[in-house]
């Protein structure tokens, strides 16, 4: 079975999600990869990268021989997940699609994001004040946000790709040893604009 639930209805599948893992997810201290004997445990906090404004939902995926569970925290979660999500032929090629479909165009997203920042710095080259200063702030945030979305992403893929012994069919590893690569450029690009607008905040502040 593959399904995408909320977290609230994890005790309606009594027969794929036995209890005792129930009432381990339910204390909420699941936060990345977990590996168990007969089943794997992947969270992250998703975020929306179109809306700086909305919190984060954490998304788990439960994976064992038969089944593939993604567990949303909020409604928002699960519909993002049900948008990436693409049955493969196994459970760890379906995750693996899933992650590819998640951070698709999220490159693109970050040099829209420095393109924004360049203006910054040409707005403050230019002496322009009007609103300025809460332009700066709002795209600090904006950074900050992203700089956690990703680092949680790169640690997950991390944490997947080093696991030993790995219960990832071996054919799939390669796969998710390039989605750790992908994460890994996301943190590089998104720490790169924070540099760039700390430079800019920092000439702002000195005028």
């Amino acid at each position: 079975m593959q399904k995408i639930i909320l977290m609230s209805e994890i005790r309606s599948y009594p027969d794929q999600l036995d209890a005792g893992m129930v009432s381990y997810l339910e204390e909420g201290q699941v936060e990345t990869y977990e590996s168990f004997p007969t089943f794997d445990l992947l969270a992250f906090d998703w975020y929306d990268i179109q809306d700086p404004e909305a919190p984060p939902a954490q998304i788990i995926l439960y994976l064992n021989k038969e089944d593939l569970f993604l567990l949303c925290e909020n409604e928002a979660a699960r519909t993002a997940a049900e948008t990436c999500f693409e049955s493969g032929p196994d459970n760890w090629e379906s995750a693996y699609r899933f992650f590819r479909s998640l951070l698709l165009g999220n490159i693109r997203h970050l040099d829209a994001l420095e393109a924004q920042v360049a203006e910054l710095d040409d707005d403050v080259a230019d002496g322009i004040e009007e609103g300025l200063q809460e332009r700066l702030i709002d795209m600090r945030n904006v950074v900050l946000r992203l700089k956690k979305y990703y680092e949680g992403l790169e640690f997950l893929m991390e944490c997947v790709c080093e696991n030993e012994p790995s219960r990832i069919p071996p054919d799939r590893k390669p796969s998710f040893v390039i989605l750790h690569s992908r994460t890994v450029r996301l943190v590089s690009q998104i720490n790169s604009i924070r540099e760039y607008l700390t430079s800019v905040r920092e000439s702002y502040q000195g005028q």
